[in-house]
């Protein structure tokens, strides 16, 4: 009986252990490796100053999107390379994220100092989850904050496998 009583005791410890390591490793895996969904997009339709771009620069190009939930990111970019790249204008840029029904909104303006007075760039990344769609309008704007040239990208995308 005693011995019986010493091997469920080990064996409850041992499930103990195994459940303890999955949920463990879980938080962990949880915590580490973020959602990262990337497309393949193709651009349909390239504008520049709200009419149709005489030179389509993307016409036989694709553009990736990376969506980044936990990040806050939606970009042609991944927000850790991002980071590298941009490293000594961060203090000069805002970024915003926002998730509405089925779409994903993400904003980027980079200011000509950190004052954030008068934009220098402005775009814009928004996809839609149901039809895949999306816009990639830009903004270039002069140091007297006029814009001076527009641009947009509209198309539709496919998860990367």
């Amino acid at each position: 009986m005693k011995a019986f009583r010493i091997i469920k005791g080990q064996l409850l410890l041992d499930i103990s252990i195994i459940i303890f390591t999955f949920v463990f490793t879980s938080v962990i895996a949880k915590n580490n490796f973020s959602e990262l969904i990337e497309f393949d997009c193709k651009v349909s339709s390239e504008l520049e100053n709200n009419l149709p771009a005489l030179k389509r620069n993307y016409e036989k190009k694709e553009i990736n999107l990376f969506l980044d939930y936990d990040n806050k990111w939606l970009n042609e970019i991944r927000k850790d390379q991002w980071l590298i790249n941009e490293k000594n204008e961060l203090e000069n840029i805002d970024t915003d994220f926002i998730q509405k029904d089925s779409k994903v909104f993400f904003s980027y303006k980079r200011f000509f100092s950190k004052k954030k007075e008068n934009l220098d760039l402005e775009y814009k990344v928004i996809i839609d989850k149901i039809d895949n769609s999306f816009s990639f309008p830009k903004y270039y704007y002069t140091r007297n904050n006029e814009l001076f040239f527009s641009s947009e990208l509209i198309g539709a995308c496919n998860y990367k496998k």
